[in-house]
């Protein structure tokens, strides 16, 4: 009993070997070739792009970082003395700890 896809693939080689079915075969080749070259090229624009727009916004990040990082050192410093010289005047004119009041 032949086999159903050998038969098939002798039909599809009968048909490529006639030199204008190859020349057909090799056209649409081309073209397939062609509209993938064109895509490749959509999507290197568009992977330059957002490589771009990824520095953009690594480059805001960072400079929001260190901007905050050194403005929250500069809140700590200054918000910290304020607090000592607070504590320090509230607890000038009483006992440092509760067991010398009793």
């Amino acid at each position: 009993m032949p086999n159903p896809a050998s038969a098939h693939e002798k039909e599809e080689e009968e048909e490529i070997s006639s030199p204008i079915a190859m020349e057909k075969v090799n056209t649409e080749l081309v073209l397939r070739n062609c509209c993938i070259m064109e895509q490749n090229e959509r999507l290197k624009k568009a992977a330059e792009l957002l490589q771009q727009e990824r520095q953009t916004l690594l480059s805001q990040l960072h400079t929001q970082l260190s901007d905050s990082g050194s403005g929250s050192k500069r809140q700590q410093h200054d918000a910290g003395g304020q607090q000592d010289g607070s504590k320090a005047k509230a607890t000038a004119g009483q006992p440092s700890s509760p067991k010398a009041s009793k």
